[in-house]
């Protein structure tokens, strides 16, 4: 009887600590995300977030066409076991599919916690415009230059994050860098890695802030274009794109960033701008200035087109006094060839583009928002480039009902 007795204790007591472990386990993991769903509507040349990129059928592509879909449907697990290491998951749940964002660990020094270190995937430290989340935009998508050089914004890699403690004369100071595979969310596949960081400074008063960073991003991009050992790589030379070879198996990626950030609140409501500067040299297509989303040597693409480029934008937001509405503006422009210009261009991965967008953003609680923006996006009249003898009719309207949890 008495062991009978013992027996029973004993399992109650193993269910009472798994109760528990499962309790603190459950403690530890925080589940977060956002919706969104959304209507566009383009002008005939306009490139879609939703579906199609581009109108493709007869009663679709007379003046304008649309596309309704969701634009992200993100989930987010963080698991937290103590204060100094925490593993992060993300997905993406759309029409489209399911993909990963980001899949990462951080850890924190625990007798210096001003030093971490992150590894995974997760988004690539430069400038301020990337790791801006997409949940709290005032403007439907990331500005021109920055999709471009940057798709999907996230790399596979490993940085070191320092952060100047908190009353010392240093505070507000910190800085995040580190080597990334260069491929975006792909399998790393040649052996280099690129280096990229952001040094930046922000400070905060009593209705003001300001932050203020340079970015550098310096890498490699394989050369599949070469015969024998013999690679090919193209420059522009008095006007025209000149052919050089060379024993050099990889060509130099290379962007310089500068970043500002000032904030007010004012009776008008609160006032945010935005500015950053870019510039480098990109190892690219003949007819694609977009960076590299695969492996570079897995695929027949040659990144051997070297190109000078600039890229800015500005962003005002201006909130209306203490109504849930507030109005957005940014202007982009993104000169991909700044070697090249009007009547020398004759690939549209050369053509100098300017965008101009204008937002209206209802914030309807802590947790839904509606959100409408319109992109006005001009490109640099080309003679000699079909299709661009003329401003294109690739403006786009954005309607996008997003909540959080």
């Amino acid at each position: 009887m008495k062991q009978s007795i013992s027996k029973k204790i004993v399992l109650a007591s193993i269910a009472l600590l798994t109760v528990a472990n499962v309790q603190a386990q459950t403690d530890n993991l925080k589940v977060s995300g956002y919706i969104q769903t959304q209507l566009e509507a383009g002008q005939k040349d306009a490139k879609t977030k939703l579906g199609n990129t581009t109108s493709t059928q007869d009663w679709d592509s007379k003046g304008s066409f649309t596309r309704a879909g969701i634009r992200r449907g993100r989930i987010k697990f963080t698991y937290a076991a103590d204060t100094y290491a925490k593993g992060v998951f993300q997905l993406d749940l759309t029409e489209a599919g399911v993909k990963f964002k980001d899949a990462y660990l951080n850890l924190t020094v625990p007798s210096a916690n001003w030093l971490s270190v992150k590894a995974g995937i997760f988004d690539r430290p430069f400038g301020d415009e990337i790791s801006y989340s997409s949940s709290r935009r005032e403007i439907a998508e990331r500005s021109i230059g920055t999709q471009i050089l940057f798709p999907d914004e996230r790399d596979m890699g490993v940085t070191l994050v320092l952060t100047a403690p908190k009353g010392s004369a240093i505070e507000g100071l910190a800085f995040e860098g580190g080597f990334f595979a260069g491929n975006g969310i792909a399998k790393e596949d040649d052996g280099k890695y690129d280096f990229i960081g952001h040094l930046n400074y922000q400070k905060k008063y009593d209705n003001s802030s300001f932050g203020i960073g340079t970015s550098l991003y310096s890498g490699k991009v394989y050369n599949l274009d070469n015969v024998a050992g013999v690679y090919t790589s193209y420059e522009v030379n008095n006007g025209a794109w000149v052919a050089s070879t060379g024993s050099e198996k990889f060509n130099n990626r290379t962007y310089y960033g500068f970043d500002a950030q000032y904030s007010r609140q004012t009776p008008l409501g609160l006032t945010r701008l935005r500015g950053e500067y870019v510039f480098g040299e990109q190892p690219s297509q003949g007819d694609n200035m977009s960076s590299p989303k695969l492996g570079a040597l897995s695929t027949e693409k040659k990144f051997s087109y070297m190109r000078n480029f600039t890229a800015a934008h500005i962003y005002l937001v201006q909130d209306l006094f203490t109504t849930p509405f507030a109005v957005a503006f940014r202007y982009s422009i993104f000169d991909q060839n700044t070697d090249l210009n009007k009547d020398q261009v004759k690939s549209s991965a050369d053509v100098k583009l300017d965008g101009y967008s204008f937002s209206g953003i209802w914030r309807m609680s802590p947790s839904a928002s509606l959100m409408a923006t319109y992109d006005i996006t001009t490109n640099e009249k080309c003679a000699n480039l079909a299709k661009y003898e003329s401003d294109r009719k690739d403006n786009l309207f954005t309607l996008r009902l997003q909540y959080k949890f």
